[in-house]
């Protein structure tokens, strides 16, 4: 083997390692990128949960309190009716408008849940603390 084989040898490797190099890295830079990306959705996710929980919580919270504020419990009501499906909306309807058949507000609550956490959500409606307006 001459110098000039050996030389062309050792471009020839250099050149390799230098695109497996820069191939192993544009790899891990997908990788890191989709990871970060997938948290992202879920922390997005979960903000949205959360803002619309706080409806529920806020409309019912209105609704109970006394003396109520019919034009802010229209609008919480009302943002609720856009996400929440049908028979929850009918639900919370009959609820709200004290209907006979009307479903008991922690029932409510926990069907809400499970839309916004999935079935696996275990929360019952014996878990759910609920106060009582001081008497007097």
């Amino acid at each position: 083997m001459s110098t000039n084989d050996f030389l062309l040898m050792a471009l020839l490797f250099a050149a390799l390692q230098a695109i497996a190099a820069m191939w192993l890295r544009s790899r891990l830079d997908r990788s890191i990128e989709h990871e970060y990306k997938r948290r992202l959705q879920d922390y997005q996710r979960e903000l949205e949960i959360r803002d619309r929980a706080v409806i529920i919580a806020k409309l019912f919270a209105e609704w109970t309190a006394a003396p109520y504020d019919p034009k802010r419990l229209n609008e919480l009501t009302w943002e609720a009716s856009l996400w929440l499906p049908p028979e929850i909306v009918k639900a919370l309807g009959a609820r709200l408008t004290q209907a006979a058949n009307a479903p008991n507000l922690k029932d409510i609550l926990v069907q809400v849940r499970k839309q916004l956490r999935g079935p696996a959500d275990n929360v019952t409606v014996e878990d759910i603390v609920h106060f009582q307006a001081p008497q007097g």
